[in-house]
Formats: C-alpha cells, sequence, structure tokens
C-alpha cells in the first residue's frame, strides 16, 4: 500500500527545507559520496541485497535504498526529509532505543531484533535484523547509517534457492563424484546467516580502500565461516595479488603469505598458461567458477604445488569463490577448515557467494574512491605545475624585456659615446633574441605536444653542423674563461637528418654546459664514430646533477639550481626538446653525472646514413648574435615594395629597413587600402600580416589572385606573420602567398627576400 506523506514545509514547522539540504549536503560529505570523490551510491544503492539508509541527528532520512523503501511501503523520495518515526511508526519504537545508545555512546550497535508493523496500516508483522553505526565529520557524529535484513524476505529466498538444482552444477569433479565426500553440512540457523550477512553490510560499507575492504571480508568470515581465509584480486596485467589474509591461530596470518609467495598461482606463466588442473583459487579466477575441494591430504601435487601449500597449510576441505563486479571477474576468495572440522555444503557454498557479492561491491566501490582521490590529486598536481610554468614564463619574458626597455630608455634621454651606444644597441638585440629563442621553443613543445614537429632529412655532414653550433657559444664562453675543446674524428659516415634541428641539439647542449659551469671550468665536444653509429659527446667540469634529478633531466620545465640555489635561468625545454629531436632521427640522447660538483655528460648516438655521402647545404639556423651590419649589402634601388600591417610599428619598422636599401615603399594599414595601392602603384612584391582586423591576410591574397595580371594579380608576396606553426606556412603557399616568413625578422632577410622575389639576386 503505497502512502503519501505531508510537504516537508508542513511536519515539524521549524524544520526549513533550505537548512536541511545544508545538512544533508555536510553528511554526504562526511560519508565521501560528493562528486569529487567519485563514490557511486546509486550502484551500491541498487545492488545492496539488505535495506540501507542514512539519517541525521533528527532521525531524518538523507539516503534510502530502494529494498527499505519497499518495506516501508512508499518510494524512496518520500523519506527524504522525514523522521523515521513517520515513515515506519511501526518499526520506530524498536529502533529508537538503538538509535539513542548510538548518539550517545558513539559505538556501533549490531543484529539487534527489531520488530513491528510494516508498511503501516498493513496488518503485516515483519521480523527484522538491524545494524546502527555513527557517521561521523571528524570527531562529531552527524546521522546514522542503517542496515535491515527482513528475516521473511530471507527465508524465501532461501527456499528458492534450495529448490534450484542448477546451484550444485559449479561443484568440483570430486565433489559431485567422490563417493566418500561428505554429505552437506546441516545447514546453517536464520539467525546465524542474517547475523553474518548483517555484519557483512556494516563491516563493508565504511572501508574507503581496497584493502580496508579485503582485510575486513577476511576478518569477518574467520573463524565464523572458515578457519582461514584468502583474498586475491587481480592486478593491472591480469595475475592474481594476495590483498588479505585472516588465520585462525595467530601467527597464521604470516604463514598464508609465505606459503602464498612460495605457490604463486601462475608461477612464471601467464594466465593462458594455466594448467585445467590447478586447484583452489587458481582455479576459480581461470574458469570463474565456485570449487570445494575434499580430501586435501590424500591427494597428489598435479597441478604444480597448489595442493602442497594446501596440505602444508593441513587444511581438509577447501571452498573458492569468485568475485565479480557487473560480471567481470575481479579476483577470488578462499575458504578452508583445517584437520577434522567439518566440510563445506551448499548451505556454505550460497552464502559463501553471497557475501563475494557484498564484497565485491565494496572492492569496486573502494577501487573507485581510489581512482578519484588520484585523478584529483593528479589534477591539483596539474594546476599546481601550470600555475609554476606561467610564473616562470613571465619571469623569463620580463627579464629580457627590462633589458630592451631599460637600455631603450637610455639610449632615447642620455647622450652616450659611440662604443656605448653599440654596447647599448648589442645588449638590446641580444635580450631580444633571448626572447625570440623562448618563443620558438615553447612553440617546438607544442609541436611535440601535438606531433606535428617535423623534419625535413637528408644526408648531413655533422662535423659541419657541430662547428657551426660550438662557434655559436664561444662568445659566452669567453666571457666566463671557459675553455672549448672539440675533438672530430676524421672521416665521419653522413648522417642522415635535419640539418637546422641537429645544430639546435648540438647548440642547446654546449649551451648548456656553458651555462652550468664556473668560471675557468672547461666543456669539451667529441664526435666519434662507432660501426653504424655516430655518438656526439658533450662534456662539462660544471656543478653537475644531483642524483634524484637525473632521472627527470629531460622533462618539460625541469632544471636544475643554480650555485645560489634559485634556478638557473630558462624554462628547462632544451633538453626536451633535443632529446625528441634525436629520437625523430633514429638516435638516442643520455645524461651522465656522478653527482653535484661533478660535472655532467650528455651522449648522442646517431645512425650513420647509407645513402652517398655529400656534404650539406649551410646551416639553416643562425644561432650566433649576429648582427644586420655583418650581411652582405644587397640594394633594392627602384624596387616598389607595398607593406600591408595593421601595427604602425612594425610598418615604421619595415618601411625603414627597405628605404635603408633604395626600396621604393608604400605602407597600407589593412587590406582595402593595400588593394587601392596595387591597383594605382603597381608594386613588384607585396609583404603583408596575416592577423588584421576586418579582412585579413589570406582574404587579400584571395583577392588579389583573381585579379588579371596587368592589374597585379601575380605580384609576388611574402606573407609576413608571427603564425608560425608548419600548418600557418601551408596554408599561406595554398592561399596564394609565394613565401611564409615568421616574425620576427632580420631586416637583412627581409631584404634578401625581397631582393629574390624582385629578381635582383637569383
Amino acid at each position: 500500500m503505497r502512502r503519501t506523506l505531508p510537504h516537508a514545509s508542513t511536519v515539524h514547522g521549524e524544520m526549513h527545507t533550505q537548512e536541511f539540504s545544508a545538512k544533508s549536503s555536510a553528511m554526504a560529505r562526511a560519508l565521501g559520496s560528493s562528486a569529487d570523490q567519485g563514490w557511486p551510491f546509486d550502484l551500491v544503492f541498487k545492488n545492496a541485497p539488505v535495506g540501507l539508509a542514512f539519517l541525521d541527528c533528527q532521525h531524518r532520512f538523507v539516503a534510502v535504498n530502494d529494498l527499505l523503501a519497499e518495506l516501508h511501503g512508499c518510494p524512496p523520495p518520500e523519506h527524504i526529509g522525514r523522521t523515521l518515526a513517520e515513515v515506519a511508526p511501526g518499526l520506530w519504537p524498536a529502533m529508537a532505543l538503538h538509535i539513542r545508545q548510538v548518539m550517545e555512546t558513539g559505538e556501533p550497535v549490531l543484529d539487534a531484533d527489531v520488530r513491528g508493523e510494516s508498511p503501516p496500516g498493513s496488518g503485516q508483522q515483519r521480523c527484522c535484523l538491524a545494524s546502527f553505526l555513527p557517521i561521523r565529520n571528524g570527531s562529531e557524529i552527524i546521522g546514522i547509517g542503517c542496515a535491515l535484513v527482513d528475516v521473511g524476505r530471507v527465508r524465501t529466498l532461501h527456499a528458492a534457492h534450495e529448490a534450484d538444482e542448477g546451484l550444485f552444477a559449479s561443484f568440483s569433479a570430486e565433489s559431485r563424484h567422490d563417493p566418500d565426500a561428505p554429505e552437506p553440512s546441516r545447514r546453517l540457523s536464520s539467525p546465524r546467516i542474517l547475523s553474518l550477512l548483517g555484519r557483512a553490510s556494516a563491516d563493508l560499507w565504511a572501508p574507503s580502500d581496497v584493502g580496508a575492504a579485503a582485510r575486513a571480508l577476511a576478518r569477518l568470515l574467520v573463524p565464523e565461516l572458515a578457519d582461514f581465509c584468502v583474498v586475491h584480486l587481480l592486478n593491472e596485467t591480469g595475475r592474481p595479488e594476495l590483498i588479505a589474509a585472516a588465520h585462525a591461530i595467530a601467527n597464521g596470518k604470516e604463514r598464508l603469505e609465505e606459503l602464498d609467495a612460495r605457490y604463486p598461482a601462475l608461477g612464471e606463466a601467464s594466465a593462458g598458461a594455466l594448467t585445467p588442473k590447478a586447484s583452489g583459487y587458481a582455479s576459480t579466477i581461470r574458469t570463474g567458477e565456485p570449487e570445494i575441494l575434499t580430501h586435501i591430504s590424500e591427494a597428489g601435487a598435479e597441478d604444480g604445488g597448489r595442493i602442497a601449500r594446501l596440505q602444508t597449510l593441513d587444511a581438509s576441505t577447501v571452498l573458492t569463490v569468485p568475485l565479480r563486479v557487473q560480471r567481470h571477474l575481479i579476483g577470488a576468495i578462499e575458504l578452508g577448515r583445517i584437520g577434522a572440522s567439518r566440510g563445506y555444503g551448499s548451505d556454505d557454498l550460497h552464502l559463501a557467494q553471497d557475501l563475494a557479492e557484498r564484497a565485491a561491491i565494496a572492492i569496486d566501490r573502494a577501487r573507485l574512491f581510489t581512482a578519484a582521490q588520484r585523478e584529483r590529486a593528479r589534477a591539483e598536481e596539474g594546476s599546481r605545475l601550470k600555475d609554476e610554468f606561467l610564473a616562470l614564463v613571465s619571469h623569463e619574458l620580463r627579464t629580457p624585456l627590462t633589458a630592451i626597455l631599460g637600455w631603450t630608455r637610455v639610449l632615447r634621454t642620455t647622450t652616450m659615446t659611440p662604443d656605448k651606444e653599440n654596447r647599448a644597441l648589442e645588449i638590446v638585440e641580444r635580450n631580444a633574441r633571448s626572447q625570440a629563442q623562448l618563443i620558438e621553443d615553447l612553440l617546438d613543445i607544442a609541436r611535440i605536444a601535438s606531433g606535428k614537429l617535423q623534419i625535413e632529412t637528408a644526408a648531413v655532414d655533422l662535423p659541419l653542423v657541430v662547428e657551426g653550433a660550438i662557434e655559436a657559444v664561444r662568445a659566452p664562453a669567453a666571457a666566463k674563461n671557459l675553455a672549448i675543446e672539440l675533438a672530430v674524428e676524421p672521416s665521419l659516415g653522413a648522417v642522415l637528418g635535419d640539418a637546422g634541428r641537429l645544430q639546435q641539439v648540438v647548440w642547446n647542449l654546449a649551451s648548456n654546459a656553458v651555462k652550468f659551469t664556473p668560471e675557468g671550468g672547461r666543456v669539451q665536444v667529441s664526435l666519434v664514430q662507432h660501426g653504424d653509429w655516430v655518438d656526439l659527446m658533450v662534456s662539462d667540469t660544471g656543478q653537475g646533477i644531483r642524483e634524484d634529478l637525473l632521472p627527470h633531466v629531460f622533462e618539460h620545465f625541469r632544471q636544475s639550481d643554480g650555485p645560489s640555489g634559485r634556478p638557473i635561468n630558462g624554462l628547462g625545454l632544451g633538453l626536451a626538446i633535443s632529446r625528441h629531436l634525436v629520437e625523430l632521427h633514429g638516435g638516442t640522447l643520455v645524461a651522465e653525472s656522478d653527482g653535484e660538483g661533478q660535472g655532467a655528460t650528455f651522449r648522442v648516438r646517431l645512425p650513420v646514413s647509407r645513402s652517398p655521402r655529400r656534404t650539406a647545404p649551410a646551416v639553416i639556423d643562425d644561432m650566433t648574435n649576429s648582427t644586420t651590419a655583418d650581411a652582405p649589402s644587397v640594394r633594392l634601388t627602384g624596387v616598389r615594395v607595398l607593406v600591408v600591417d595593421d601595427s604602425p610599428d612594425a610598418l615604421d619598422l619595415l618601411s625603414a629597413a627597405l628605404e635603408q636599401a633604395g626600396a621604393q615603399v608604400t605602407a597600407a594599414a589593412n587590406a582595402a587600402v593595400a588593394l587601392e595601392r596595387i591597383a594605382q602603384d603597381h608594386p613588384d612584391v607585396l609583404i603583408s600580416d596575416i592577423a588584421m582586423p576586418g579582412r585579413d591576410g589570406y582574404a587579400l591574397i584571395r583577392q588579389l589572385r583573381t585579379l588579371p595580371p596587368e592589374q597585379g594579380g601575380r605580384t609576388p608576396a611574402v606573407a609576413l606573420t608571427a603564425h608560425a606553426r608548419a600548418q600557418d606556412r601551408t596554408r599561406a603557399l595554398l592561399e596564394g602567398f609565394d613565401l611564409h616568413a615568421p616574425k620576427p625578422i632580420d631586416p637583412a632577410e627581409l631584404i634578401a627576400v625581397v631582393a629574390r622575389l624582385s629578381g635582383r639576386i637569383p
């Protein structure tokens, strides 16, 4: 009979819905059921074979499962916010005494006899076993957990099980056909069954980790149902691991663990190689079926030690049942009796299977809880690393920016000698290059993360690449009075790879060695061939690498500490990028160090190319701090150039550089003005930014390419942009640009590009 209870506002007028919601949330957090912890309450409540509920300190329902709601005769939603006395007045008098005892003592009450009419007005008398546990938030008791077993319902289910002949199909062949096998044990009394089930529900509910749940189960079953109990769970590789053990004698647990290690279920073989004759929990894990073993003392040792283990334990009979979660096998429970103890029968099997179902749910809940905690810790660590990374990037960007802005202000406001002025300009340029390198490193890391970092391979003369990189670090090495020694074995085989990227690797390793080596130290670079491999070694006499940091030196954003205790400048990306580049070439990069103050050695091994040897072209990447003045002079006299950029500063810089080379420059701040200038001036070369408001550079080039040649439709065009990814270059060329040049660009390089497109140089 379904009853409709009054709304919360009409019962206990002093209780407000908002207040109850807040208190129930606090209880949910104390229970560990908040969403961020991932407790599967719905799953546990749906599968629990006993009635479960949580009450607050005023005996109001916070949560209730379907089985208990059915016992009370009204659906779960009509319980929430109502008191137990309102929902189940027939059972309340028998339960009130135990609930008050739990609230006063803080101790659980287990297997209490509760009788009364339920549902109210039905005339049906219920006989239940009830357990009550305190729910705490720290030391404060904020509610009660209840577990009820309807004795009448259990008797009905038990009778149905007894009528099912198929229950005996899972017995082992020995127990089914052995005429000397003992008769099924006398049926366990209903109070004993109900007591054990009630205690199981209470004991297995609380643990929040797998080991605690398994240990609670083992302690529950010994000596109630067995003289010893072993719980095995499958690990990530599918092999069983002992999680919990219990024994009736004092040192029996240690003996169980020792024998389990001596006689592993699968030995050194895989699970698929397990022999069909294997017995005990190994057989149950293999087949997923329960098993009863008898006459163990008379058995042989055909299964490679499993029977020997049981014989050593003096086991007379053993019962094993599988642990499953949603039909997925996760482990097995092994129960054993010793000596002349009676054997196991059908009642024991049914009870063990019922307990295994409860245990599997509890273990799965604990696993989910642990996984949720692990994911939360990982997310928190990721958030912390992100904050540290942003702080580090901010520091590394601000450091050169401070020098650039500071010296620019000095140059504008102070009269300086030519030498000091040149020195100031060198500092500004060096710090600007430092910022550009930082941005390139960040882009490389992004390309690595997305799998889009690619190399262009050709037969490379590695000595030429190494010498170019070493020359780039000689100046900072000389400033610290460091000796750089380069030893190259003659007649090295060519390496198949990307000359620019390989130079980047060598420069990273060499510049790191210079950075971490104190004044007066030494950096050694050697290049030798061993068979089909070329080995590059960069060693220094610097501060070395701590043993705990050595395994992590190639991780992103990892740094060693400088002599002062704070990190050396840089994001710690160079080594991570270098290892990835070496691996793209089919090689390896490893780090070695004897510890702090002992220096460090980085070894690169690359495969020798089988292609015919040829000298590589000049190295692509310019790792030196050369200035525009060092570039060969190229004149653009008479060349008409249209520059398009929405940044006035960029327009001024590009115009000044090109005009200095003799070009006739026209500037446009957007695509619309640029199209007008093209129609009027017919420029020889177009230089356009990509990211502009309104029509961007792609729209400009598309419209330009639709014009006939006499109106400028074939004007050579350069995409000069901060979008420097490989896909950006590809798109620029597909849209119609002739070249893609990333910002910032050296003025000398810009002049050379314009000269090539205008035909001034071939």
